[in-house]
């Protein structure tokens, strides 16, 4: 079965890998997803959506991916329309590769309507 990935949950993917890329540091050349939701969002002044966003890298170990973790949270990740009010990793699982490491994240991100 296919995941459906809404719009913003599109951009927020993109907005990641371009960060991925442009962060020199970076040492997971591939991204791919696992599984995503998204549930809608809303406070007395602001709406948005929930994401949760399981994603699995190769390469790497675990200093990398906390370097990583690190600079995401504190990245300015463009959404057009929306705002990442928060981005934060809340499961990292890595298994032994061949050749290289697998890590399998778990991302929990806030986007807000602009």
């Amino acid at each position: 079965m296919r995941t459906v990935i809404s719009s913003t949950q599109g951009a927020l993917l993109r907005a990641i890998r371009r960060f991925l890329e442009e962060d020199r540091r970076g040492f997971f050349p591939a991204m791919v997803v696992e599984e995503t939701e998204t549930q809608a969002w809303a406070s007395a002044t602001f709406n948005g959506q929930r994401h949760r966003l399981e994603l699995r890298f190769t390469g790497g170990d675990a200093r990398d991916v906390d370097r990583m973790v690190r600079a995401l949270g504190m990245a300015e990740l463009v959404v057009p329309g929306h705002i990442v009010a928060d981005i934060a990793l809340i499961e990292h699982e890595m298994r032994d590769g061949d050749p290289m490491p697998q890590h399998r994240l778990i991302f929990e991100a806030l986007t807000v309507a602009d």
